[in-house]
């Protein structure tokens, strides 16, 4: 069965509350999310290890790097991905279905370099233009950023137009190569446009146009530290962790 939204299943909680039934003893927990999660995490990470006595051992990367993880036998206790990825590693019995829970949601927008001149991408035209005109566009090699900057490009209807102007880029590289002027612009979470360093916000996607980038959290089957693994979501869903995603760009979503 799934969880709902964090806010209807769980009631704003103190971040006491959100761990009083936690682990007792110290140890580490392996969690596997996408980096437009990091922004939030490198806030939230000491105030859980703090209170929870459990160390953050964080990896970020793509579902289909994870994907490729699982593959080899590597574990994880705890997962905060896509929720397509999170359903099919429930259906896997990969995934504990009961601590599925969606925890936020992130609307795409143009990343261009710091103190570069800001792109008209206000209206639908104005963002056809802008990508029509840019020498070159970063975009992730693979994840679901990448196939959202397809499927905008489609509807847009610049598909083939815009072919020979896509540049790929492992993991987190898109912006890093925009902030060094190895591409002009990116779409990109908004999360992590706000966040990194060289980087300009020209502004979110049309409301037309935009597409969201939804995570959604659950725990490993077999983890060693399941309470541990368990608390770590419960935190998120807590008060303190809330108003600290929402402050990085992201909104709470309903399933």
């Amino acid at each position: 069965m799934r969880s709902g939204w964090l806010l209807s299943a769980v009631r704003p909680i103190s971040l006491f509350a959100a761990l009083c039934c936690g682990p007792a003893g110290a140890g580490e927990l392996t969690v596997w999310t996408g980096g437009v999660f990091r922004p939030a995490l490198n806030e939230l990470k000491p105030q859980f290890e703090q209170a929870a006595r459990h160390a953050l051992v964080i990896h970020y990367g793509s579902s289909p790097e994870f994907e490729r993880h699982l593959a080899a036998g590597q574990a994880f206790d705890a997962a905060i991905l896509v929720p397509a990825t999170i359903d099919r590693w429930i259906k896997q019995g990969k995934v504990a279905a009961a601590s599925r829970m969606n925890i936020a949601r992130a609307g795409l927008g143009v990343a261009i370099r710091a103190g570069a001149p800001k792109p008209d991408i206000a209206s639908v035209d104005g963002l056809r233009r802008t990508l029509l005109n840019a020498k070159s566009v970063a975009h992730s090699s693979e994840g679901p950023t990448r196939a959202q900057l397809m499927r905008l490009l489609d509807r847009l209807g610049i598909g083939a137009a815009m072919t020979a102007k896509l540049k790929p880029y492992p993991g987190g590289g898109i912006l890093k190569a925009v902030a060094q002027g190895d591409a002009e612009m990116a779409v990109s979470p908004m999360p992590t446009i706000v966040s990194t360093p060289g980087i300009d916000n020209a502004g979110p996607l049309p409301p037309e146009l935009q597409n969201y980038l939804e995570l959604t959290a659950g725990t490993a089957v077999g983890t060693r530290e399941p309470e541990g693994a368990g608390a770590f979501i419960r935190f998120l869903a807590g008060a303190s962790a809330i108003a600290a995603i929402k402050a990085k760009g992201f909104e709470l979503f309903a399933p």
